[in-house]
């Protein structure tokens, strides 16, 4: 009888020893992703490109055909601004996608419940930050 509660212990002990590992990978995986986080363009760009823009228009609006050239490079460094911003936003999507994928992943068809899930990655967050 003892004998086969030994062993039930030690297949538990065994188990929650892989599941451990499972955690661990989580962790590690969730710090990798959030170690390679997008960075977006600097809006500091468009502001000023719309400002010399406009300041062009009011300034010289009766020849501002001689500033085509100009005005197109100004819009267009708007429009890089705004296009590297929505990449950015894309891949902190992709990257919260990421996390909710290796979140389920672990948790596996256990119910853990909301609160354990924000526990979770919140955990896996502090892990990262610097101490």
């Amino acid at each position: 009888m003892f004998e086969a509660l030994l062993d039930h212990a030690l297949y538990m002990i065994d188990r929650m020893h892989k599941r451990e590992a499972v955690y661990r990978q989580f962790a590690a995986d969730i710090i990798t992703a959030c170690t390679q986080l997008p960075q977006g363009p600097s809006p500091a760009m468009a502001s000023n490109a719309a400002e010399e823009f406009n300041t062009l228009l009011h300034n010289h609006h009766e020849d501002a055909i001689k500033h085509t050239d100009l005005l197109n490079q100004l819009a267009e460094d708007v429009r890089y601004v705004a296009s590297n911003q929505e990449k950015c936003l894309r891949e902190y999507k992709e990257l919260a996608m990421k996390i909710n994928a290796l979140y389920n992943e672990v948790k596996g068809a256990r119910n853990w419940g909301v609160h354990a899930k924000i526990v979770v990655v919140h955990a896996a967050i502090l892990a990262y930050c610097p101490k």
